[in-house]
């Protein structure tokens, strides 16, 4: 999967680092805690 940008410029897909892995972990746990918690 490839992007290019107005000027030209091809950015390239690379892995996920840790750090944004972690994030989206904790964001989507604390989207389920929400939902669970408008549930109950």
């Amino acid at each position: 999967m490839t992007t290019e940008t107005l000027d030209g410029d091809v950015n390239r897909a690379r892995p996920m680092t840790r750090e944004e892995k972690k994030v989206i972990l904790a964001s989507s746990a604390g989207t389920v805690f929400e939902w669970h918690d408008f549930y109950l």
